[in-house]
């Protein structure tokens, strides 16, 4: 029988933690769910404890391995054969929640549908606290115990806050709104109610005349209204859909960039793929047409998925956030919205100018201000045995390279690097950090630089050419049209224009829908984007992985705006 206490070096509190049992020949010995099955997850094999574990081991362990992931030096210590009491403290490699910052995930499915596992949100909650994250936005859906009912909101708060516990903090969101224009991750919104009864649900799959009954970024409102907001997720994804119409890519991406510049705050860039070169272009795109967009890591991974093709990566990529005082869901929130992150596969990574980190923005000019860079290596997650260094540091000035440190193949740890910015232009700095082992990166949102003509970008401005008629006759009619901001909650009248002779012609901001009003007549609202077949069906629907960074696509984009037709077909009421 084996007992294994394991505490912070520093407080000596108890850990949440991983322990690993080794030994040759050793077959894997892992965490068990409610039905005794293997949680086998991604990396070595693994079980979970809250800072103390005791059970018996096979008899080929050898040595026990106890590791917190990525801030904590891992510790292996011998076995000697009989029974074991063994305290083991664990050092941290740098205490970030001390200066602010906290990790976690957004994007964590408790059960994605498969329920391999026999999963609760509780228990993934403990998982992800052995695993060393501080927070974790966990995903629908919430059970896969026989018999046990879906959670509702009121109990998803009751679970969470009973899962949450000194420096871990559980919320529930959602994979929300995830349908045919792409697959976005909702934060908290605290209101007692599920996210489609908020937003609106949508078409998952596009086939004959369905279209989805919301843009993102109507959806987007309504959260916005509540405190939550979405980011989009694995952007580039392309599985399953429709011949032609490619499933799980951010199909709406580059447009909402056009014409709701106001949704995208952030976006998760290493969720499929850890340095995939089409995600980084896009994004760099976006910081130089004058956006600002905070990076974040997700891994959509699923806690009722493991064995065989399944290896959830649970906790494996990670965003940190700083949320400018103490941890909690609103705070979180705004701390995404507004760039005060970073992500990793396990570096760790603090870039500050002035002492302000991610997200501030400066006035351009002026004196010289101090950039510092600091970087720790981490354990390996597949193997925390194995710790990377830092092997490069980069950073990056409106795109280009602006300072740039190699540190060899066994890398240097910890670093450090400063120097001064004289920046005189409206201009944004992410950092970059390497480590020497596989995968292993971390990369910061920007900082900013703001020169007196900067001007954040506004929607972009479709050209409308409307015609409203009788449905039962074609006789052309004379009336309204209000432009209306649209979501599933309310809707909001912005602008009211005349228009006479079924016809109706004018620029509208393309984050805005038409609403036809006659007298006599059922008022009717068309989308300039999704009951407009160029940009719906053609443009959207045909969109592929290296459209998200190529101009010439965000291009003919425009030229669809600057073409907008619709037709009102009005029924009497």
């Amino acid at each position: 029988m084996i007992r294994v206490q394991v505490v912070d070096a520093a407080t000596g509190l108890p850990l949440p933690c991983r322990v690993a049992f080794r030994g040759p020949e050793m077959p894997p010995f892992w965490g068990r769910d409610a039905a005794g099955q293997d949680m086998a997850y991604a990396g070595a094999s693994r079980l979970w404890c809250d800072g103390l574990w005791e059970g018996a081991v096979p008899v080929q362990a050898n040595t026990v391995m106890v590791s917190r992931p990525y801030e904590y030096h891992s510790c292996e210590v011998e076995l000697g054969g009989g029974d074991e009491d063994l305290r083991l403290a664990l050092e941290r490699v740098c205490d970030l929640p001390g200066q602010g910052w906290y990790c976690g995930d957004a994007h964590q499915h408790v059960v994605h549908g498969e329920a391999l596992l026999q999963m609760d949100l509780p228990a993934a909650a403990a998982v992800a606290r052995a695993e060393g994250v501080d927070w974790m936005v966990f995903n629908q859906h919430w059970t896969s115990v026989p018999g046990a009912a879906e959670p509702g909101p009121a109990e998803l708060d009751r679970l969470c806050e009973g899962a949450s516990t000194h420096g871990f903090l559980a919320l529930w969101g959602a994979e929300y709104p995830k349908h045919d224009l792409g697959h976005l991750v909702a934060f908290p919104q605290g209101t007692g109610r599920q996210f489609e009864d908020l937003g609106g649900a949508g078409a998952y799959r596009i086939e004959g005349d369905t279209r989805t009954s919301y843009c993102n970024f109507e959806s987007q409102r309504a959260l916005h209204r509540c405190g939550s907001a979405a980011v989009y997720s694995h952007p580039q994804r392309e599985l399953g859909g429709t011949p032609g119409r490619v499933g799980n890519i951010a199909r709406e991406l580059p447009l909402d960039t056009l014409v709701a510049p106001w949704s995208v705050e952030a976006v998760d860039l290493i969720s499929d793929g850890i340095d995939v070169e089409v995600c980084w272009n896009m994004w760099f795109m976006w910081l130089q047409a004058g956006l600002r967009v905070g990076l974040c890591a997700f891994n959509d991974a699923c806690y009722d998925r493991a064995g065989g093709k399944w290896r959830e990566p649970v906790a494996y990529r990670r965003t940190y956030a700083n949320p400018d005082g103490d941890l909690d869901a609103g705070a979180l929130t705004r701390a995404v919205r507004a760039g005060r992150t970073f992500g990793t596969t396990g570096p760790l990574l603090l870039f500050a100018v002035d002492r302000c980190g991610p997200g501030h923005v400066f006035d351009a000019g002026g004196n010289p201000r101090r950039a510092r860079l600091r970087a720790w290596g981490a354990p390996l997650y597949s193997d925390p045995a194995r710790r990377g260094a830092i092997s490069r540091l980069v950073v990056f000035r409106n795109g280009e390279v602006h300072r740039e440190w190699e540190y060899g193949p066994t890398g240097r740890d910890p670093v450090e690097e400063t120097w001064d910015i004289d920046e005189g232009d409206t201009a944004w700095y992410v950092a970059r950090a390497e480590g020497t082992l596989d995968d292993q990166l971390a990369v910061t949102s920007p900082i900013y630089f703001a020169a007196a003509d900067y001007r954040a970008p506004q929607p972009y401005t479709a050209q409308v050419r409307a015609t409203v008629v009788d449905a039962l006759t074609g006789s052309p009619l004379s009336g309204s049209v209000d432009l209306v901001e649209y979501a599933h909650d309310r809707i909001d009248v912005v602008e009211a224009r005349a228009f006479s002779e079924g016809l109706f012609q004018g620029a509208v901001p393309g984050d805005l829908r038409l609403r036809a009003c006659v007298e006599g007549y059922a008022p009717q609202v068309l989308s300039p984007i999704l009951h407009c077949d160029a940009l719906y069906r053609d443009l959207l629907g045909g969109i592929r992985t290296p459209d998200l960074a190529d101009p010439a696509y965000y291009a003919r984009l425009r030229q669809a705006l600057d073409h907008v037709e619709l037709q009102f077909e009005m029924t009497r009421e």
